[in-house]
C-alpha cells in the first residue's frame, strides 16, 4: 500500500454543531435496519446557510407506528407527498427544510441529535 503524505498531527476533532435551528438540504435518505431489527431511514442533512455551511448532521428515523409522528413531521417539513400507502423515500433527496439540533452524549462522546423537522420559510 502506498504511503500517504499528509500531516494530521495538528488536526482537531470535529466538534458538534451548537444547539439551534439549521437550514439544510437532504443529501441522502437510505433504508436500513435498526439494531433491534426495525426498518429505518438513515438521513444525511447538509447545512446550507449561516456559520456552519457545508457541515453535515445525521439522524435515523425508525419506520414504526410508534414513530409515525416523526415520519409525518419529516415528510411535511420536506414537502414530500404521502398517503395511506406510504411515500417514496427518493422524493426526500434534495429537499430543503429546517432541523432543530441539540447535543447528546453517546458512549462518552458529544454528538448532535436532530429533535425536530420544520418547513423552510417561504
Amino acid at each position: 500500500m502506498p504511503k500517504i503524505e499528509l500531516d494530521v498531527t495538528q488536526a482537531k476533532a470535529l466538534e458538534p454543531l451548537p444547539p439551534g435551528l439549521y437550514p439544510v438540504v437532504i443529501q441522502q435518505a437510505r433504508l436500513d435496519e435498526s439494531s433491534t431489527g426495525k426498518p429505518m431511514l438513515v438521513l444525511d442533512f447538509e447545512v446550507t446557510d449561516g456559520d456552519h455551511v457545508g457541515r453535515h448532521v445525521f439522524t435515523n428515523v425508525v419506520l414504526t407506528k410508534e414513530a409515525d409522528w416523526r415520519i409525518k413531521q419529516l415528510l411535511d417539513a420536506a414537502g414530500v407527498y404521502y398517503d395511506a400507502d406510504g411515500f417514496d423515500s427518493d422524493e426526500l433527496l434534495g429537499r430543503s427544510l429546517v432541523v432543530r439540533v441539540g447535543i447528546e452524549v453517546y458512549e462518552g462522546q458529544a454528538r448532535n441529535r436532530v429533535s425536530a423537522f420544520h418547513p423552510t420559510k417561504k
